[in-house]
Order: C-alpha cells, then structure tokens, then sequence
C-alpha cells in the first residue's frame, strides 16, 4: 500500500470542510481514504511530530511522536503496514 501525504488544508477541501483552520505542519495520511495524520505541536516547550491512525480498530501501537517529520512518518507508516515496508509519497511536504 502507497500512501499519500496531503496538506490537511487540501485534503479539508477534498472532504468538503473549511481549510482555514488548517496549519501548514499538517498533514493527512491518505490511501483511497484518510487513514491518519501527522502533525506538528509543542510539548513541553519543544516542536515534536505527532502522529495517529484515523481508522477502526487501530491496534497499538496507533500513535506515536517524535523529533522529526520521518520519524512521524516512519511510525504512521509500521503502524499501518504492520511493521512492514511501505512507501509514503509527500505533496509538498517541506520537512522531509
């Protein structure tokens, strides 16, 4: 399985929802559907990644952070192949 990563702000317009709201450290995990999202927030004072699988069930691990964006993506892509390799195709993503 291939994923995508979209701008959550693309992907809100696809969806049909505002894409104001949306930062540009936003990202969602797309196959024929959003399967996830990896983002970027402060913890503790720090930028870290953060990632999370949007399906049902997720089994653990469903979630997950880190220093980096490939980290996030690394984490979200095991996650959804099962610990196997996968590829993650980025639309416009800066920190890569």
């Amino acid at each position: 399985m291939t994923l995508l990563l979209r701008k959550s702000s693309a992907q809100a317009r696809i969806e049909g929802w505002d894409p104001r709201n949306r930062s540009d450290d936003d990202y969602a995990a797309v196959d024929e559907t959003r399967v996830g999202r990896i983002y970027r927030e402060l913890i503790h004072g720090e930028p870290k990644w953060l990632w999370f699988l949007q399906t049902v069930p997720a089994p653990p691990p469903n979630s997950g952070h880190g220093g980096h964006a490939r980290q996030g993506k690394v984490g979200a892509r095991h996650a959804i192949h099962g610990g196997q390799a996968g590829e993650v195709i980025n639309e416009g993503n800066p920190h890569e």
